[in-house]
């Protein structure tokens, strides 16, 4: 039953997905030898039979395709650049669970040919590619993989289409079964707009074995799952008695248990696949070929290139879950499994268990013991499976704790603090700058002790720990005033200092002190910059700042020439080096506040759609920018408010209604309370301007 559900195997037609598929057309056929591009979303979207739709259109265009296995990288590098007239296209699934990434982008980086080659990442974070490999790679070959193309699959269709593609599915799957087709509606369907696609499939598959009246709700993933496993232990029972396999007389437990080892594992090779049965309590003393001969059944029914795969990963994940967890034997069988692993093996586990937790939590349970048993060895590996889900926070404090109670030691804290990214898992930064400020005070000198308690104060704030923020930048400004009064090549540091001793009072409400401090910080950046321009970009950011307090202050001369001063700075900067735009959009939305505080509200329009173009254009190169679009896309509604103007308001308020959508259908528990909220604040201004407008409201 699960074999339909795979994206290689199947049969309904490819729907929608029209903007993605020219997209991913038009990166095929741009100019350039080598193409490297990041195929990323939530479990269960889509990706890989968007990939493989992508590899179908491009065949017909004369590439070659085909999939990327286990090792093969550097051979496949190889042939495409020995003919250089080829054109090919090349498909790496999983590739955030990859041990071999790091090989490919190695031979990718020295890629030296008029062959057209393109390959295709697909993962669910992809933006955590880079941090994760930047151990194991050179800065050139990190630098490939930032520069990399993106592009986000979020969930698709509403409920009309939903409904549409359960039917079709339906037919196709009891067509494929050889079963007949299940009572259908057009009007009514088990679907919700989004969920992922993965569960629309599945409810149709279970609406065939059923050939019952069809629903207007989902049924439970638990339950969908829990059906289709059933049926599937059926066919396990049928085909392990047959002659052709003769693993010996198994029982029902045997044979499930191989299958999730499998799935969590997911061995390449039959020698890999016979260690990993062989930590199966039954199977532990059976006879080699027995074993053997499981593990040629199980990829017999499960073919796939590359590792062991049974099912959409939404479906397996709940079948190892439960395997693993559902009562005592089952939490026994857990600890046989997951004892004395490999660096490559705990990466795998942590990261199938991160992943199954963002929909059955007693994985993150399994996740947080595994961790818990030895710390110091998995810390790096909980780390890279935390960051490579859509839930990371909720694995954040599970980490944190661990490293609390187990210090990693200085060369480890280091390593761990250069994987995680700025204002991700925060709690484990925490943890680990406190470390690292333990070990300095130990080994580092004055310049060391002082950076580390800048570090672990910006740790704090980001937490809202505001009086430890506070306490740790003071001492940290009054080293660095020892160490300028040395040495003044060390006033960038006292400048930082001051300006995170400033972040801590102003949130603190004690906005005065917090002025007389970024003063003092702007004036040693002014300083710093006018002879080494690479401190302009913190003179900006301290700019910024002191804007935000000057205006708490109702100081609105002052806070409307530092706001314009950064945004000017910026602008220099992004002219020359356009990774800079990002931080001059950022610089707009804060000047549209002076401006708004100003009432000078027609100039704020003009920057606040400036600062939602920049966005956009950042949203469209890397997914995880939307965040600040919808945002921004928000404030230019504000703005527009303002100005009474309402037909380009209910413009703007419709996209950033939509893009405030897709981030609570990806990620209900950090963004729907935020998206209900704004979507509330939308209907209020759209509604207080007109009849029309309280419509209009109601389709946002």
């Amino acid at each position: 039953m699960l074999g339909p559900l795979l994206p290689r195997s199947c049969p309904t037609r490819f729907w929608g997905r029209h903007a993605e598929r020219d997209r991913l057309r038009q990166w095929c056929r741009a100019p350039g030898a080598l193409g490297l591009l990041v195929l990323e979303g939530p479990g269960g979207c889509g990706r890989t039979r968007l990939a493989l739709q992508a590899a179908d259109e491009a065949a017909e265009d004369g590439w070659a395709v085909g999939w990327l296995g286990e090792g093969q990288a550097a051979g496949l590098v190889d042939a495409v650049a020995a003919a250089p007239g080829a054109k090919v296209l090349t498909l790496v699934d999983d590739a955030d669970t990859r041990s071999d990434l790091s090989g490919l982008l190695d031979a990718l980086a020295g890629y030296r040919s008029e062959a057209r080659l393109r390959v295709v990442l697909i993962a669910r974070q992809g933006g955590v590619l880079p941090r994760v490999l930047k151990e194991r790679l050179t800065e050139r070959h990190v630098r490939l993989l930032t520069d990399a193309a993106v592009l986000a699959v979020p969930p698709q269709g509403e409920s009309s289409d939903l409904i549409r593609w359960h039917g079709e599915a339906a037919r196709a799957f009891a067509t494929a079964c050889a079963m007949p087709v299940p009572p259908i509606s057009a009007t009514i369907a088990p679907v919700r707009p989004g969920r992922p696609m993965a569960d629309v499939l599945a409810q149709a598959m279970v609406a065939v074995l059923r050939q019952a009246a069809p629903r207007s709700t989902p049924a439970p993933l638990d339950e969908v799952a829990r059906t289709l496993f059933e049926h599937e232990a059926l066919w396990w029972r049928a085909t392990a008695v047959q002659e052709r396999w003769a693993p010996g007389p198994v029982t029902d437990l045997p044979l499930t248990r191989v299958m999730a080892a499998l799935a969590l594992f997911s061995p390449v090779s039959e020698q890999d696949a016979v260690a990993v049965l062989r930590r199966i309590p039954e199977l532990a003393d059976s006879p080699a070929e027995q074993v053997a001969a499981l593990g040629r059944w199980a990829r017999a029914l499960y073919p796939a290139a590359g590792g062991f795969r049974i099912g959409p990963d939404l479906l397996a994940d709940w079948f190892i879950t439960t395997s693993l967890t559902h009562g005592e034997p089952e939490r026994e069988f857990a600890r046989h499994l997951l004892t004395g692993l490999s660096e490559d093996q705990a990466v795998r586990v942590l990261t199938v268990l991160a992943r199954a937790g963002e929909h059955h939590p007693s994985a993150h349970l399994l996740f947080t013991r595994l961790l818990d048993g030895d710390p110091r060895r998995l810390a790096s590996p909980a780390v890279i499976a935390a960051l490579a889900t859509t839930r990371d926070r909720d694995l954040d404090q599970a980490i944190a704790t661990a490293l609390t109670e187990a210090d990693p030691g200085p060369d480890a804290t280091a390593r761990l603090r250069g994987l995680v990214p700025e204002h991700t898992l925060p709690r484990t930064a925490l943890a680990l700058a406190r470390h690292h400020l333990l070990h300095v005070r130990v080994n580092g000198d004055l310049a060391d002790v002082a950076r580390a308690l800048i570090g672990l104060a910006t740790a704090s704030h980001r937490l809202g720990r505001y009086p430890e923020q506070l306490h740790l930048a003071r001492e940290a400004v009054g080293l660095c005033r020892t160490l300028v009064a040395e040495d003044p090549v060390h006033r960038a540091a006292l400048a930082l200092a001051l300006t995170t001793h400033a972040s801590g009072m102003e949130r603190l409400g004690r906005d005065r002190e917090a002025s007389e401090a970024l003063r003092e910080a702007v004036d040693l950046y002014r300083g710093l910059a006018a002879g080494e321009p690479a401190h302009r970009p913190a003179l900006a950011r301290a700019l910024i700042n002191i804007a935000v307090v000057w205006g708490g202050l109702g100081r609105r001369a002052e806070q409307l020439r530092a706001a314009r001063e950064a945004v000017e700075l910026y602008r220099g900067l992004a002219g020359g080096d356009p990774s800079h735009r990002l931080a001059l959009a950022r610089a707009l939305i804060n000047l549209t506040s002076a401006l708004d505080d100003s009432g000078r509200h027609t100039e704020q329009a003009q920057v606040a759609r400036e600062a939602v173009e920049l966005y956009r254009e950042q949203a469209a190169g890397n997914p995880a920018h939307r965040l600040y679009l919808a945002r921004a896309l928000y404030n230019l509604t504000v703005t527009m408010d303002r100005l009474g103007r309402h037909g380009d308001q209910v413009e703007v308020a419709r996209e950033a209604a939509t893009v405030w959508r897709q981030l609570a259908a990806e990620d209900p528990g950090r963004f729907h309370d935020q998206y209900v909220g704004i979507r509330r604040g939308l209907r209020r201004l759209l509604a207080r301007r007109s009849d029309e407008g309280d419509a209009l409201a109601f389709d946002l």
